[in-house]
């Protein structure tokens, strides 16, 4: 299930500058039911920065079922060089974390290919529990099968937002959780971004990959409420 977001485009960029805004727009979304788990047979892959054997050594002990994958900065660029290699690379993991350290330097290792299907990966610390969530978490291994606990959102330059919010095997209650909690944990992220204002929150729609949309909310723009009530006057008494 996705949550879809709608909101006015924004004025017209380069391809540069757009794309530069879209690897810059990453957002974890916290959700109270997770939607990638070892029950899903989700995978993750994160790239690591070199040696890559200092993180697998690290992890090799820890009960992190859904990482199956950890290629080093080096190998990304060895390994993946065309379009087709990076493609099959992205569709291969559900999910693609990195560690922070190497975050801005894959921009040109991963390419089109994973920025076209929002796969880009989300910086984590590979060394330790970040400071800001020690309080959080006990434990290095708690702090990675958490990030199976999140949906995360590529804030583009168009019109819409997509966010993964549940699963369609899943009962009512369980996806209204996850529907209400995207909602509330989303939109603020939005307005952060000084580019979107309450106003422009146009339409809310729950989907799934192969149906069509559901409004749950709508918003008209003062022009249209003006003139829905300039055609009311105008229309003939019955």
């Amino acid at each position: 299930f996705f949550l879809m977001i709608r909101r006015p485009p924004r004025s017209t960029q380069s391809r540069s500058s757009a794309a530069s805004d879209v690897y810059k727009r990453q957002v974890q979304i916290q959700l109270p039911i997770p939607i990638y788990t070892e029950q899903f047979d989700s995978r993750f892959c994160i790239l690591s920065k070199d040696p890559q054997r200092e993180f697998k050594d690290k992890i090799q002990d820890l009960n992190i079922p859904c990482i199956a994958k950890v290629i080093g900065y080096t190998k990304v660029k060895k390994n993946f060089p065309t379009y087709q290699d990076k493609r099959k690379l992205a569709q291969e993991y559900d999910l693609f974390f990195c560690d922070y350290k190497i975050y801005d330097l894959l921009r040109k290792p991963l390419g089109k290919a994973f920025y076209s299907r929002k796969k880009f990966p989300y910086p984590i610390d590979c060394e330790e529990v970040p400071e800001h969530l020690k309080g959080k978490f006990t434990s290095y291994e708690s702090y990675l099968n958490s990030l199976g606990n999140s949906s995360y959102l590529m804030m583009g330059n168009g019109p819409n937002y997509n966010v993964k919010v549940g699963r369609v095997s899943w009962n009512a209650k369980d996806l209204t959780k996850n529907v209400i909690h995207g909602i509330y944990n989303t939109i603020p992220h939005l307005l952060k971004s000084g580019d979107v204002k309450p106003a422009h929150i146009r339409q809310i729609n729950i989907k799934t990959a192969k149906s069509i949309s559901l409004p749950i909310f709508n918003q008209l723009t003062k022009k249209e409420v003006r003139s829905f009530l300039e055609l009311n006057e105008e229309a003939p008494l019955s």
